[in-house]
């Protein structure tokens, strides 16, 4: 009997657990556009009369260990892609409704937070009103 390991971002089969996990951590893991977007923003570059950029940069960032220093630091690496069409209709309509569900998920985790927390204040003031009797009536 053998043991195979998948890289979940490639797909790669490997025998050995260590050579997946190294894969597995050489592709992208982290996009941190959002830390140097308007950075990024200004060097899209727009065809004449094109809607979407010909080419934008994506930023990545991975966190190393510096073994001299005994920290860890980040280190942003930056990708160029080149626009080679828009997404087809189905695959549009297939991430739309991901991001619905997503967002269904997310509005009723916080919901339920939400009346936790509303709950814990209501207990609270209860607890707060019931010390206060009793102190009145001592």
């Amino acid at each position: 009997m053998k043991n195979l390991y998948v890289c979940e971002r490639c797909g790669q089969t490997f025998e050995e657990y260590d050579a997946c996990y190294e894969c597995e951590n050489s592709h992208i893991t982290e996009l941190a556009t959002f830390d140097v977007e308007p950075e990024l923003i200004k060097r899209y570059q727009y065809k004449p009369g094109q809607q979407a950029p010909a080419k934008i940069l994506i930023a990545s960032r991975k966190w190393e260990y510096d073994e001299e220093q005994q920290k860890s630091f980040e280190r942003f690496t930056f990708h160029a892609y080149k626009y080679v069409g828009e997404a087809s209709p189905t695959e549009s309509e297939e991430i739309l409704k991901e991001r619905a569900v997503r967002k269904a998920e997310e509005e009723a985790y916080w919901a339920a937070k939400r009346a936790e927390w509303e709950a814990e204040a209501e207990a609270k003031k209860a607890k707060e009103a019931e010390q206060a009797d009793t102190e009145q009536t001592a």
